[in-house]
Formats: structure tokens, C-alpha cells, sequence
């Protein structure tokens, strides 16, 4: 049983790099993006046409290459979570998440007994060939489960200090795109309301030792974020990275002919 190297980072307060994947249902594409230096890939469970049967492929790659192999979870219901889990991925993103007691519901459904109520179902992609009993592996994924909510509403941000405070969360990461439609300024990731709401996030999650993020399409808006305190990175996906590498590959190769 390997460690995950998202929570080894997470322990040592350090800045973790991932992007998400949810245009391409292939693990040499996954393997690419892993081996390229990412800390993590987050597979998209929510908005794209992925089935277990895939992400249980995509996941088996990722972690071969030694990157986390995170998953968005479409809801915060166990039988959601659990089965993600049980496919082999190595921690859960979980959306729309807006008050305390669904938070503990989220840790109950990927904490095993007697943190959580998961039911065990652990096969080779979790064990591999080494002996272990069921008690030592309860203890292993009980402390090596990365588990990520994500503030997308107004109420969110109201009820973000009970949130946080929920013992077994790793990660409070903003989904920008549903949060500004919630604040009334739709795609506008910049405007005053997302800014206050975004140093809301930090100011809560640095009191509360917690680390946070939020999933930004590029570069800049992320340095700026990520001076403010923000040490989970996700940024972009394996869809836009490919297109910028291919565009500009054909761009200089164009100007090279010429």
C-alpha cells in the first residue's frame, strides 16, 4: 500500500500542483499529463461522460507514475463516494457542498469505521500483492483518503467556518464558475464580490490550518491567489493544456518553415 502523496504534502504545509481531467477517456493521455510533474490528476466524475469502468483505468495509470489520482464525485452521497473509492482513486472532491452536516456525511462516506460508516471492498488496485489485514488496511486509507469540498453558493461562504472545522476534511477549493453565478456576477472572477468572497475562503482556512484552492482556467489569476495564501493549485484541464501545447507547437513549427 502506497502513500499519497497529496496528504504527505498537505502534512508538510507544502504548495500542491494538479490539473483536472475530463476531455480525453485515455490513460496515455492521463499518463502524460502524470509524468509531466503534476502532484495530482482529478478526474471529473460530475460533468464528464466518464463511467467506473474508465476511471478505474484512468486511475491505475495515474498512480503508476507516482502522481495522486484524485476524482470529482457527481454528489455528496455514500454510494457516490464509497463506489469512487472502491474503483481506486485516491481521495474524492465532493460539490455543492453548503453545510456541517454534509460535510460529515462526505467524511462518514470515505472514513472507515470507527472514523466514518465505509463499507469495505478493497481489491488489487488498493492492496496489490502484499499481505495485509483488514485492520491495517482500515488504518492506512482512513489516514491516506484525501477528502476536498468545494464552495460554490453563497450559503457556502456563510457556513464555511462549521465546514472547515469537520475533522477528516483536507482541502476547502472554490468552484469559481457556480460561485460567481451564486454572488450574481456569472464568469466574472475578478469583480469585488468574487474578490471578497476568495479572502473569505483564505482568511477562514488559514485560521482553521486548513488548505484551500480554487480551480482557475490559467496562470494568472492563479499567481495572484496563490500569493494570497492559496496552496492548492488546480488549474486548467487536460483538454485546454493539449490545445495550447498544439497551437503552439503548430505555430512555431509554421514560422520556422516560413
Amino acid at each position: 500500500m502506497r502513500i499519497n502523496p497529496v496528504r504527505e504534502k498537505l502534512r508538510r504545509g507544502e504548495t500542491i500542483f494538479g490539473t483536472m481531467v475530463r476531455e480525453f477517456a485515455s490513460p496515455e493521455v492521463c499518463e502524460i499529463l502524470a509524468r509531466a510533474g503534476f502532484d495530482f490528476l482529478l478526474i471529473d466524475g460530475e460533468h464528464a461522460p466518464y463511467c467506473y469502468e474508465t476511471i478505474a483505468r484512468l486511475a491505475a495509470v495515474v498512480r503508476m507514475t507516482g502522481a495522486a489520482c484524485l476524482a470529482r464525485v457527481s454528489d455528496a452521497a455514500y454510494t457516490l463516494i464509497a463506489r469512487m473509492l472502491d474503483v481506486g482513486v485516491e481521495g474524492v472532491m465532493v460539490p455543492r457542498v453548503e453545510t456541517k452536516a454534509t460535510v460529515e456525511e462526505v467524511v462518514a462516506a470515505v472514513k472507515y469505521p470507527p472514523l466514518g460508516r465505509r463499507g469495505w471492498g478493497l481489491g488489487r488496485i488498493h492492496l496489490g500483492d502484499l499481505p495485509c489485514s483488514v485492520a491495517e488496511s482500515i488504518a492506512h486509507f482512513n489516514e491516506n483518503t484525501v477528502v476536498i469540498i468545494q464552495i460554490e453558493s453563497q450559503l457556502a461562504l456563510e457556513n464555511l467556518e462549521g465546514m472547515v472545522g469537520v475533522p477528516g476534511v483536507d482541502v476547502a477549493l472554490v468552484g469559481p464558475a457556480d460561485l460567481s453565478i451564486s454572488l450574481g456576477c456569472p464568469g466574472e472572477f475578478e469583480s469585488p464580490r468574487m474578490e471578497k468572497a476568495l479572502e473569505h475562503v483564505v482568511e477562514v482556512c488559514d485560521r482553521k490550518g486548513m488548505a484551500c484552492g480554487v480551480h482557475f482556467p490559467n496562470l494568472e489569476l492563479w499567481k495572484k491567489w496563490r500569493a494570497r495564501g492559496m496552496g492548492f493549485v488546480l488549474c486548467s484541464n487536460d483538454g485546454a493544456i493539449f490545445a495550447e501545447a498544439a497551437k503552439g507547437f503548430a505555430s512555431r513549427l509554421r514560422s520556422e518553415l516560413k
